[in-house]
């Protein structure tokens, strides 16, 4: 069984641990960047009783499986999708991951809340294409709802198999990088767009269509994705009702 996660280092590098100290210490400013550890890694003893529902058996997104040899073959195809989203940016793939790695290292360090013992070069690299290939993966739902293509390419079977991946706890993504690179698409800067958001939940809103076992209800369209921290979070927040929902119902009427 594959442990978890696969980015955990025992060998001490002294040096980087110094550096890393410092930048935390000097450098980030905790008023002005008031992150939440969003993504957790599974307890060993839960993973234990049937590791295919926690690790990705075909891609890997995000830190924790990233050096998995089962799921490096998908690396051509993260690497595709990054290309075919490098057309749509007015910069190189390398000035954009530059500047997030200037603005938004410490912001997604933050959200693991394992240690991540990598470079930033490699983190924010690794960030970056992934978060591309999810918007590329999370593209033909949106083509779906649009009636781009003519065949339902989210019923193949290699499509739900890296659906199933996509989905797990360890495999998820902040989401605030997907806004910002649909954001730098749209828009040329990094900063939030309204119609970047609107069309990431479309994404995702078509995405729970597929997903969901309450087949005819009508989609919540009140989530906001900008309180989202992760797909997951997403999926969860449009299955299960606001607290503001229960507040209106009254007991007495209650069944």
């Amino acid at each position: 069984m594959h442990s978890s996660p696969s980015f955990v280092k025992y060998d001490f590098d002294e040096t980087k641990w110094v550096e890393d100290i410092r930048k935390s210490v000097d450098e980030q400013d905790d008023e002005e960047k008031k992150n939440i550890v969003c993504i957790f890694t599974v307890p060993k003893v839960l993973q234990a009783t049937d590791p295919k529902c926690y690790i990705p058996q075909q891609v890997a997104l995000g830190p924790f499986h990233h050096l998995l040899p089962d799921v490096h073959n998908m690396q051509r195809n993260k690497e595709a999708a990054a290309r075919r989203t490098r057309k749509y940016m007015n910069v190189t793939f390398e000035n954009f991951v530059k500047k997030m790695k200037e603005d938004h290292e410490a912001e997604i360090r933050a959200c693991y809340h394992t240690f991540l013992s990598m470079y930033g070069d490699t983190l924010v690299w690794m960030m970056v294409v992934d978060t591309a290939y999810l918007l590329d993966f999370l593209q033909v739902y949106l083509d779906k709802k649009e009636g781009v293509n003519k065949k339902d390419v989210t019923k193949d079977l290699s499509h739900m198999a890296i659906l199933r991946d996509v989905v797990k706890v360890e495999n998820q993504i902040p989401l605030f990088l997907l806004r910002k690179m649909l954001a730098y698409i749209k828009t040329g800067e990094l900063k939030n767009s309204d119609d970047a958001d609107e069309m990431l939940k479309t994404m995702l809103k078509e995405l729970y269509r597929d997903l969901t076992p309450f087949v005819g209800e009508e989609l919540r369209d009140h989530v906001p994705i900008e309180k989202c921290v992760h797909l997951l979070d997403f999926l969860y927040h449009m299955t299960v009702p606001e607290a503001e929902f229960y507040s209106n119902i009254n007991p007495s009427t209650a069944v």
